[in-house]
């Protein structure tokens, strides 16, 4: 059949998805009732409108396509930056606190979670995604782009409202305190904004990583930074005073160290 002809094809290039326009140029005409047939048998999936990605025989049955396999080609197709972050980052950096029940991607649009098969993509919007320093992850059928151990800490804080709050991601920033670089932290902290690495340098005080948090606080007395909310969520009583990071501290943070 020439729709099983046609993916073959594209596997034994080492391609794994392709658009509906590729697969029409291949076939000489509309590759819609073709593209039907292989969706219905379960041979390709579409996570947007479009695009399809070959599901390999050994996953024809669990109904569950890692996305990392083809989150890449995903983002060109639509020719939007993207990274791999929060949850999913950090899970995939060692974390074992929560592991994330979506796959986690960060771009600079708005767009709609997906619910394909059993996994779910879930979208956030932050404008200097292009900025943000990201690192090249391979995977079977390629690279996806995911934020580096230091920006995945930096998001956390900035989206905690998101990913559980500030008490899941200082358990997080644990465990990822073993990847961040004292010295590309201070880097990194060039793409947010005062407050935000004024909470980041506090959550590694209050988790006893000091050693991370001492190079910070030189950065941020150079900013001129002004004082804000340990959590923009909470009350915004202009008590209890944090003089090193310049913080009112609105939340009592509790761990086990």
């Amino acid at each position: 059949m020439a729709n099983l002809d046609y993916i073959q094809t594209l596997i034994n290039q080492g391609r794994w998805s392709f658009s509906s326009y590729e697969m029409s140029d291949y076939l000489g005409y509309s590759s819609k009732d073709k593209l039907s047939i292989l969706r219905r048998n379960g041979r390709v999936i579409t996570p947007i409108k479009g695009f399809y990605v070959i599901v390999p025989e050994e996953y024809l049955s669990t109904n569950r396509l890692p996305v990392e396999r083809y989150i890449d080609a995903m983002m060109a197709h639509i020719d939007r930056p993207y990274y791999v972050g929060f949850l999913t980052a950090s899970s995939i950096y060692g974390s074992s606190h929560q592991s994330p029940q979506a796959f986690q991607v960060i771009s600079n649009i708005d767009r709609r979670n997906i619910t394909i098969g059993r996994n779910q993509l879930l979208f956030y919007r932050k404008r200097n995604t292009s900025e943000i320093p990201i690192l090249k992850r391979k995977t079977t059928t390629g690279y996806f782009n995911i934020s580096t151990p230091e920006s995945t800490l930096f998001d956390l804080v900035e989206f905690q409202k998101q990913v559980g709050g500030l008490e899941q991601v200082g358990l997080i920033a644990m465990e990822l305190s073993e990847k961040i670089d004292n010295t590309v932290l201070v880097e990194t902290a060039e793409y947010y904004s005062n407050p935000i690495i004024q909470r980041v340098g506090y959550l590694l005080d209050v988790v006893g990583q000091e050693d991370l948090s001492d190079n910070l606080a030189e950065f941020i007395r150079t900013t001129n930074p002004v004082y804000s909310f340990l959590n923009p969520s909470e009350n915004r009583e202009r008590t209890n005073q944090n003089a090193r990071w310049k913080l009112f501290i609105n939340e009592e943070l509790e761990f086990d160290l």
